[in-house]
């Protein structure tokens, strides 16, 4: 069976960094911008912006670039091209929202649903951050909630929460917590489905839950592209240095699969801390069963029904994260077919690479095939990821990639890259 790991990137902590000045912010559609500077007290200063269409420009001298996306789901979407670090996924598989950190000022997705949106934030003057992140894939109402500590006193925390599946949304627990961004009207958010909320606060030492709520919005609304996902960002002003505390590893897990009594779930899980290392998952399966393994992993159940399965990653200081998903077991054996998400292609001269990953059905034993590469400029290899080819002409050439099992099931995702 093979065992294809989802590549995650381990959150940085960055060191002193110096005071840089804040650019404004070009937005291609008429937007307000949010400033707020450090005061001599020595708070954090950062920049928010409320873009939420297809692109989105943050400031070029910026330390740190926090990013949201969401697609309401039901068409195939690739997620952030740097730094992913959490996402959510519709029952069909496909992504309804991500997160990124990154201290690349450039990002870019691709997606095939009609209203994707994008936000984001810059952040500069700090010492030290830290990250951790909640979400919910079951249909509305639900719920996203994390806890989080603050070290230092007036510590910037930035909130940024994604909803998809024409979703309202409120977030609580956070005093004084202001709305920088959103596109979210307030009333049912008609015609602009995905949501995106970011908002501030500059806290005090203590410890906080944050919790994100989201239901639908009217009537008739398809309930299986609902999902929610907040990170929280805890930056420590830079006229207050502290020491690095260990943080939480990180855990995320892709859509499961089921075929009769049997249920595969795949994932990843990464430690946050340097020096930090990770034992197999712990699996709370919803029937009372309990397992240790590392992904993927199956379970078999006596009953049809639908199941919340948690999954816990534990690292060497003992901090864990826990995160969710739920399984509706209904006896079916039609064979799924392998998941599949490959990102942007990375050009160099007339060289492309593309990655990805890739997930089969480990009820099936559906053991996954080497990958085939239609490169648009009539050749077609075959192997795993990562793949490059060097054309011989510029131009726009369509890449696809598909997934075959030993039951010779396919999935196919494409991507276009520009050959100069």
């Amino acid at each position: 069976m093979s065992k294809i790991r989802y590549v995650a990137v381990s959150i940085i902590i960055i060191a002193i960094v110096s005071t840089l000045i804040l650019g404004s912010q070009q937005l291609h559609r008429p937007t307000h911008s949010l400033a707020i500077s450090s005061d001599p007290s020595g708070r954090v200063r950062d920049s928010a912006v409320d873009n939420f269409q297809t692109q989105l420009t943050l400031n070029p001298r910026a330390s740190l670039y926090l990013y949201g996306l969401v697609t309401g789901g039901g068409h195939p979407s690739t997620g952030f091209a740097n730094g992913e670090y959490a996402s959510v996924y519709d029952a069909a598989g496909y992504l309804i929202a991500a997160l990124a950190v990154t201290t690349n000022n450039t990002n870019s997705y691709s997606t095939q649903t009609f209203y994707p949106a994008i936000g984001g934030i810059s952040v500069s003057d700090f010492s030290a951050y830290t990250s951790s992140f909640g979400s919910n894939n079951s249909a509305a109402p639900s719920s996203a909630s994390d806890t989080f500590t603050v070290t230092a006193p007036k510590s910037l925390v930035v909130v940024v929460a994604d909803a998809g599946g024409e979703q309202s949304i409120a977030i609580t627990g956070i005093p004084d917590l202001s709305l920088d961004a959103t596109n979210f009207n307030g009333v049912c958010n008609q015609g602009i489905p995905p949501v995106i909320w970011i908002g501030h606060a500059h806290l005090g030492t203590g410890t906080y839950r944050v919790t994100e709520h989201t239901s639908q919005c009217a009537a008739g609304q398809d309930p299986t592209h609902a999902g929610d996902l907040i990170g929280v960002f805890v930056f420590t002003p830079s006229g207050k240095p502290t020491e690095p505390r260990p943080t939480p590893p990180l855990v995320s897990l892709m859509q499961p699969f089921v075929y009769g009594d049997c249920v595969s779930i795949n994932g990843a899980m990464n430690p946050t801390t340097p020096g930090a290392t990770l034992g197999p998952a712990s699996w709370s399966w919803g029937d009372g069963s309990n397992s240790t393994s590392w992904f993927p992993a199956t379970h078999t159940y006596a009953a049809n029904g639908i199941y919340l399965v948690q999954v816990t990653a534990t690292d060497t200081n003992g901090l864990k994260s826990t995160t969710s998903t739920t399984v509706d077991l209904t006896g079916s054996t039609a064979r799924v077919p392998p998941q599949l998400a490959i990102s942007s292609p990375v050009t160099n001269g007339r060289t492309v690479t593309i990655n990805g990953v890739a997930n089969s059905n480990a009820c099936q034993s559906g053991q996954l095939q080497p990958f085939s590469f239609n490169w648009g400029d009539g050749t077609i290899s075959s192997g795993w990821f990562p793949q490059s080819h060097a054309y011989n002409l510029p131009g726009n050439f369509q890449i696809c990639v598909t997934a075959t099992d030993s039951f010779g099931a396919t999935t196919t995702q494409c991507e276009l890259a520009a050959v100069q």
